[in-house]
C-alpha cells in the first residue's frame, strides 16, 4: 500500500512522519475561545451580583396636598352703649345705636351721625321718641335742671348733669353743633344734647335737654 505524500507549507509535497503530533491551532482561533470564555465569567458574575441584591422596597406615593382652609373673618367687635337716668326710674336703662333713622329709634336710643363720641369734647347728640316703642324719652319734659345723665361705654361711666331745657323748632339744626346755638365755634366741654317730638305725637317742634359732663 502506497502513502500519499503529504504537502508542505509551502505546497511541497513532503513526506509526515508516523506518530508526529498534529499541527497547532491558529493563535486567533485560540483568542476567540479565551475570549468567549471571559465574557461567560463576566456574565455568571453579573448574575450572581442581580441575584444577591435585595429588591427595593416600594416607594410610598406622595400624601394628596390638602388645600389650606380659607382664614375665618374676624367679626368687628361692637362697643355696647347705654344710658341710665334716674329720673325716670331706677329701673330705666336704654342701649344706644347708631343713626337717628326710624328703623334705628326703634331699637333704642339714637346717635347722632357726626357728632361726639361718650366722654368726648364736643356734643354728643342722642334721639329718641316719645310715643313710639321703646319710647326711651317719653318723660323728657320731667327733666330738671341738675339731674344726671349717666352713659356707660367701653368699660368706663360717664356722667352728665342738666343745665339747660329749651323747646325749639322741628327744623333747628344748631343744637346739633359742637358747641349749640354756636356755629364753627371749637368746643372745649363734654356736652350731651337729648332731644324728642313736641308736644307728643307732633313732629313740630322738639323738647332739648342739655347736660354737661360733671
Amino acid at each position: 500500500m502506497h502513502h500519499r505524500p503529504a504537502r508542505g507549507p509551502d505546497g511541497e509535497r513532503g513526506s509526515v512522519r508516523p506518530g508526529a503530533p498534529p499541527l497547532a491551532r491558529p493563535s486567533n482561533a485560540r483568542n476567540s475561545e479565551v475570549g468567549m470564555r471571559s465574557v461567560r465569567l463576566a456574565l455568571a458574575a453579573l448574575l450572581v451580583v442581580a441575584l444577591s441584591v435585595p429588591p427595593a422596597a416600594p416607594t410610598a406615593a406622595a400624601p394628596a396636598a390638602v388645600p389650606a382652609a380659607a382664614p375665618k373673618k374676624k367679626k368687628k367687635k361692637t362697643t355696647t352703649v347705654t344710658v341710665h337716668i334716674p329720673r325716670f326710674g331706677r329701673k330705666y336703662r336704654h342701649r344706644v345705636v347708631k343713626g337717628v333713622s326710624q328703623r334705628a329709634l326703634t331699637r333704642g336710643i339714637g346717635h347722632y351721625p357726626g357728632t361726639a363720641p361718650p366722654g368726648a369734647i364736643g356734643n354728643m347728640v342722642l334721639a329718641g321718641h316719645r310715643t313710639m316703642h321703646p319710647a326711651p324719652f317719653a318723660n323728657i319734659h320731667l327733666l330738671r335742671k341738675g339731674d344726671r345723665i349717666i352713659v356707660k361705654a367701653r368699660g368706663r361711666q360717664y356722667v352728665y348733669r342738666v343745665f339747660s331745657l329749651r323747646i325749639v323748632p322741628e327744623s333747628n339744626k344748631k343744637i346739633a353743633e359742637p358747641v349749640p346755638f354756636r356755629p364753627g365755634k371749637v368746643p372745649t366741654q363734654r356736652i350731651a344734647t337729648l332731644f324728642s317730638c313736641h308736644p307728643k305725637g307732633s313732629r313740630t317742634k322738639r323738647y332739648v335737654a342739655f347736660a354737661r359732663m360733671a
